[in-house]
């Protein structure tokens, strides 16, 4: 698409058709050089205007009250546009000068908001690539020219020299779509809230994300929060602090960090407070499953509850028995018989550990 001083032909063509919508008169979009370069009237385009490059030249509006008083002229009044301080262009309105002359200043107003929007776009839309970039680069550990990486992180203004951490945002998509939609607007929104963020959307449901480790911390309780209003809808961990050119590391703790809250069904988590999930988030799907049938299969939902609390109460029979609303002789008879069928003991420690492990490993039954 042809450009002119960074306008875009479809732009200019926007700018002549808005302004002919206020004033009801032809309008045509000329470059410093005085070729229209877009026009409401489509055989003018491509052809010289000589009003239009003096009107550049001068940098002041010049009417013209008759035809051919210049070359290629019509009655009317061109008014140039100012950017930066220079002559972006000039802005032609066909018509006796009596009855365009009140336009004039408008259709400027016109063109300048027209230009600044578009600006702003594209501005939000490179900044978004920037992002995407950086991420992409850090996390996916790329191989790029490390002077431009560091030229995007000041235009960023990404401090290189602090420790960073990944905050993943992970969406449930089995939701329906109308309630995705809501919820990715109410991210934006927490976005918001931590402007020093830089994130990035990757298909199909994750927002990742990088911050100074040191904000992360500090807006941790806010971050949590956050998650546990839209829980099940989405899930957030954050990684491991990292200097910034090992930020692949810091993704990989927070994958790991996703991992543990698919089993333990909570809403948020930060790897270094995992411990026993780090090791449990490297079995592949098929140990799993041959660890949980060598020790819960024999179980029903009830056994698995009375394990569940037996461990939340650090092992403690009174405990136990209190929250179950059963005798002490009743649970001893229960955990006995638990030990009967799995071969493990969970009132001896070398029974309890492989079936609080197994907990562990199986979310759905941990949270019932």
């Amino acid at each position: 698409m042809a450009v002119l001083n960074n306008i875009h032909k479809e732009l200019a063509e926007q700018i002549v058709s808005t302004v002919k919508n206020v004033c009801g008169q032809d309008v045509n979009f000329i470059d410093p050089n005085g070729i229209i370069y877009a026009s409401t009237n489509a055989r003018r385009v491509g052809t010289y205007h000589d009003i239009g490059r003096m009107a550049a030249e001068q940098g002041k509006a010049i009417e013209v009250t008759k035809n051919d008083e210049y070359k290629g002229s019509r009655p009317g009044i061109n008014v140039p546009i100012f950017h930066n301080h220079k002559v972006l262009a000039v802005i032609g309105i066909t018509g006796t000068p009596e009855k365009v002359r009140k336009y004039a200043e408008l259709a400027v107003r016109i063109t300048n908001l027209l230009i600044r929007e578009r600006e702003i776009n594209e501005y939000a839309r490179t900044h978004e690539e920037k992002m995407h970039f950086i991420l992409q680069s850090l996390i996916y550990g790329d191989s790029v020219n490390h002077d431009y990486l560091e030229d995007v992180c000041a235009d960023l203004k990404i401090e290189t020299d602090s420790r960073k951490s990944i905050l993943l945002i992970h969406l449930n998509r089995r939701y329906n779509p109308k309630n995705l939609e809501m919820l990715e607007a109410h991210i934006q929104d927490f976005f918001q809230t931590i402007p020093e963020m830089i994130t990035m959307f990757r298909y199909p449901g994750d927002y990742i994300c990088m911050a100074d480790s040191a904000l992360l911390l500090k807006k941790e309780e806010q971050i949590r929060t956050f998650a546990e209003s839209h829980a099940p809808m989405l899930t957030c961990t954050i990684g491991a602090s990292k200097d910034l050119y090992l930020l692949q590391a810091s993704y990989k703790t927070a994958v790991t960090a996703l991992s543990a809250l698919e089993r333990t069904g909570d809403a948020f988590c930060k790897f270094d407070d995992l411990t026993l999930e780090i090791l449990l988030s490297g079995l592949s799907d098929e140990n799993r499953t041959t660890y949980l049938s060598k020790t819960l299969s024999e179980l029903d939902d009830e056994d698995l509850e009375l394990l569940k609390i037996y461990f939340d109460e650090e092992l403690s029979l009174k405990a136990t028995a209190e929250r179950l609303f059963i005798h002490v002789n009743t649970l001893q008879y229960r955990l006995n018989r638990i030990a009967d069928v799995t071969g493990f003991n969970p009132r001896k420690l070398k029974g309890a550990v492989p079936l609080y492990l197994a907990l562990l490993l199986n979310p759905g039954k941990l949270n019932h």
